[in-house]
């Protein structure tokens, strides 16, 4: 039984993102809307990190349901006109660019 166990958590840590994780906060520079989700860059002279070695890292993705876009652009467009801040979670490669799945801010960054 202990096995089944070990082999459990063996597969489980074999199928999570290796990378996956929060990166930032970064204030939005480029914002642009598309029937594939939304891009983000970060301000000109910063990359983001590129662990996954996706082959256009100077661009966040964010696809998913209409709120969340939604949300994005909101926290993306305040960042870009009033200078806070926002963090990113990435899990990967999505058509070559940084995949976000959840976005967050805070006023002390």
């Amino acid at each position: 039984m202990r096995n089944i166990a070990r082999i459990a958590i063996l597969f489980a840590a074999i199928n999570t993102p290796a990378f996956a994780g929060w990166i930032g906060p970064y204030t939005a520079s480029y914002i642009e809307i598309s029937p594939s989700g939304m891009f983000i860059s970060p301000p000109s002279g910063t990359t983001f990190p590129n662990t996954y070695q996706c082959s256009n890292p100077s661009f966040l993705l964010i696809t998913g349901d209409s709120s969340l876009i939604s949300r994005s652009v909101a926290l993306a467009l305040s960042s870009q006109s009033g200078g806070s801040k926002i963090k990113y979670y990435v899990v990967g490669c999505l058509y070559g660019y940084l995949n976000v799945t959840q976005i967050a801010t805070d006023p002390t960054w």
